[in-house]
């Protein structure tokens, strides 16, 4: 450990960029605040980012960070074996990894961020052998790591309960937020609207369009309302066989996946931004909504009431009818949405990633420290 005056620590940033939406930016921003991070303890540190194309090929970095390719996929065999002989090759003294997925035989010290726990909780379309896998590499993973790290209270709960983790063990940590999203101009919310042929008011949903989304229960409050809403994300053909089978398929403006900018521009054009999840780990596109003063009807499950307190209108998350009524209540009552309005922008404040990566790396230092001591 920590020979030649050295401490090599590794970030596994496999993830890193746009394509991995929430662990991208979450990797991106913490790696960005631990470079500044040269000395501990009287010994210079060398940061060893593990990572993929293209973002391999394309990443700068300072004179501290050592880039290693990896161009082993999420999920798979190479991920086991070829990345697990990267790992032993370059012996940090310690690994961060971003996500549960680390190489299960992988023997030295390491920590690791548990974004959430939904396959656990809703599989969806995952074979039994997919799920096996999950549950022994999550397993091991939480079992072996020196600490874990939780992005939300709830997140920590689960651990707790599902892997029978002392409490001790897990910190929580909560997400950062960028200042990215904001109100728009009549001009760009113009220019948003002709891009993608979208009526002048609409319900906004971003995300993906798996099971626990609870895209179902949203479209039958479509039905109810009337309202028109906008989906980013890759459509499901089942879900789209029940927008035909409820008649409101003229309702719905399919964006697909949507530049970062663009994204920005539709959050701060919607009426309302609505998030009906049954399951979150943590919960960051109401928040983004929030910044962008964009009023959010969202689902009352999980982490959200956590991360969201009182500045969105809940609704039950297994009640369409619910969910209709809310979004019915807010759109026709602007003196409610400029309340929401303001409780957002108040606790928007609490998010920062300066904050997040910061405590992340007090625990990083925690780890080695101790393992220095053992040495």
């Amino acid at each position: 450990m920590m020979k030649n005056n050295i401490i090599k620590i590794g970030i596994d940033a496999r993830m890193y960029g746009d394509a991995f939406t929430g662990i991208g930016r979450y990797t991106a921003e913490l790696t960005k605040h631990f470079f500044t991070k040269k000395e501990l303890n009287g010994r210079n540190i060398q940061w060893v980012l593990f990572m993929n194309n293209p973002e391999f090929s394309s990443f700068e970095f300072p004179q501290n960070v050592k880039k290693v390719l990896v161009d082993s996929p999420h999920y798979s065999l190479a991920e086991q074996t070829k990345f697990l002989g990267i790992l032993n090759k370059e012996n940090c003294d310690l690994v961060h990894f971003m996500h549960f997925n680390v190489p299960y035989f992988y023997q030295k010290p390491f920590t690791v961020t548990i974004h959430d726990t939904t396959l656990s909780f809703y599989p969806g379309t995952a074979s039994a052998l997919k799920q096996w896998i999950y549950k022994k590499i999550i397993t091991r993973t939480i079992r072996q790591s020196k600490r874990v790290i939780a992005i939300s209270e709830n997140t920590k709960q689960d651990i707790q309960t599902l892997f029978k983790t002392p409490e001790q063990k897990i910190s929580k940590v909560l997400n950062g937020l960028t200042k990215d999203f904001r109100p728009v101009s009549n001009s760009e919310k113009r220019q948003i609207c002709d891009k993608f042929h979208l009526p002048d008011e609409f319900l906004f949903y971003s995300g993906v369009w798996k099971s626990h989304k609870n895209l179902k229960r949203l479209f039958y409050a479509v039905q109810t309302t009337q309202c028109p809403l906008v989906l980013t994300g890759t459509p499901d053909e089942s879900l789209l066989k029940l927008a035909e089978s409820l008649k409101i398929k003229h309702l719905l403006y399919m964006v697909g996946k949507v530049s970062f900018s663009d994204l920005v521009l539709l959050m701060g054009a919607a009426k309302i931004f609505v998030f009906p999840s049954l399951y979150e780990g943590f919960g960051l596109p109401p928040l983004e909504a929030m910044q962008a003063q964009t009023p959010v009807v969202c689902a009352k499950s999980s982490s959200l009431p956590e991360v969201c307190q009182e500045a969105v209108e809940y609704f039950d998350p297994t009640s369409h009818q619910d969910l209709a009524e809310k979004i019915t209540q807010l759109w026709s009552d602007t003196q409610r949405q400029q309340m929401f309005v303001k409780k957002g922008l108040v606790r928007v404040g609490e998010f920062d990633w300066e904050k997040c990566a910061e405590q992340t790396w007090q625990i990083l230092q925690s780890v080695l420290l101790s393992e220095y001591k053992k040495n």
